[in-house]
């Protein structure tokens, strides 16, 4: 199974620095679709700029929802404690990162996963 090449990139007002919307692009045809022969890029207004590009994850939360790197999810560690964790891209893997315990774990089980926000609208979550 190929993995889809999709991103996300966060743009920010120009006047104020606060984030505005979000563009997915990639392998995605226009009918917003995985395809591997057609490559799309976003473009920027003088109103906004990209601040960040993000990578799909490959991998889905339980309720279904696409996990991008920078969301934050909620999720369980071994002894069942949930806490929130920020989705980064570490030496080559997609992992779960909460900054306050210093905790990096590799995303395994997405069974008890749940994204519940992103860094760029709701970084107040971690």
């Amino acid at each position: 199974m190929k993995r889809e090449l999709k991103f996300r990139s966060a743009f920010f007002s120009n006047k104020d620095n606060k984030f505005s919307y979000f563009s997915y692009w990639g392998f995605i045809n226009h009918k917003g679709e995985y395809d591997d022969r057609c490559f799309t890029s976003p473009g920027t207004s003088s109103h906004d700029y990209i601040k960040t590009n993000d990578q799909y994850t490959g991998l889905k939360d339980k309720t279904g929802k696409k996990i991008f790197e920078g969301d934050i999810v909620s999720h369980s560690s071994d002894d069942y404690t949930t806490f929130p964790s920020e989705i980064k891209f570490i030496d080559g893997m997609f992992c779960f990162f909460n900054k306050p315990i210093g905790h990096t774990e590799l995303i395994e089980s997405l069974l008890y996963c749940e994204v519940i926000g992103n860094i760029y609208e709701k970084p107040e979550l971690l």
